[in-house]
């Protein structure tokens, strides 16, 4: 199971709907010609994949299933070390 932050997405339950919102618009660009893919935030994109279908049908995009896990700092001093933890990762 695929975990997601609360604290990198903001709110679960825009995460749930952003991520049924890519998924619907993977399926509906199946049958477009010349139209980019869309695109979405890595964290939606990294829960939707592509299921190959059988031969002559269009694939499907199904959604892995996940957590959302609150690891949301309960004080300004744990939001500061969140904080510095991340930008020494980026580096």
């Amino acid at each position: 199971m695929i975990q997601v932050s609360l604290s990198q997405i903001g709110s679960a339950e825009n995460f749930v709907q952003a991520v049924e919102a890519f998924r619907q618009a993977k399926l509906a660009h199946r049958f477009t010609v010349d139209v980019p893919a869309p695109t979405a935030d890595p964290f939606v994109e990294s829960v939707v994949r592509r299921v190959q279908g059988v031969p002559g049908k269009p694939d499907d995009f199904v959604v892995l299933p996940f957590e959302v896990i609150d690891d949301t700092p309960r004080t300004p001093e744990q939001q500061q070390a969140i904080d510095v933890l991340r930008e020494t990762i980026k580096a």
